[in-house]
């Protein structure tokens, strides 16, 4: 499913319509026919690491504990899908940082997708949910700067 909107925000739901692209080869993508397209919540939230940690070890921490900590409680929050995207480092983003006058960029980007608004908010009021919540905001602490 490509995904074909990026909405940078600090923190926020958005709706997103994603196009499913249909082949026979996944190579000839003139081939390619559009599915119907498919509504969603995407809650998008743009991370900056913990100051105690370089980048190297909040991608280690992000990818390798929090994330599967995610994925194996996922289906209590009703996510449909986890993206991370992890900032590389590059003169690109000084260059266009500087160019553009923008803020730092963040360490990562994390998408988590629902089928719904209301599954979203079902989920997070479950018992099961907010139990979760509470344990993902306390993972959170060890590698993300909430300030």
């Amino acid at each position: 499913m490509p995904s074909l909107l990026y909405l940078p925000s600090m923190i926020g739901g958005y709706r997103h319509i994603t196009i499913c692209l249909e082949t026979d080869s996944p190579n000839d993508l003139n081939e390619n026919r559009i599915k119907e397209p498919i509504e969603m919540i995407k809650f998008v939230m743009c991370i900056r690491r913990h100051p105690d940690m370089t980048r190297e070890q909040f991608q280690d921490y992000w990818m390798n504990k929090h994330g599967p900590f995610f994925m194996k409680n996922a289906g209590d929050m009703r996510a449909k899908k986890y993206v991370q995207s992890h900032t590389v480092d590059t003169p690109l983003n000084d260059g266009l940082r500087d160019s553009r006058g923008m803020l730092p960029e963040y360490d990562g980007v994390a998408e988590v997708w629902f089928e719904s608004e209301e599954n979203l908010m079902e989920a997070m009021n479950s018992p099961e949910g907010q139990k979760l919540s509470a344990a993902l905001l306390e993972d959170e602490a060890n590698f993300i700067d909430h300030s």
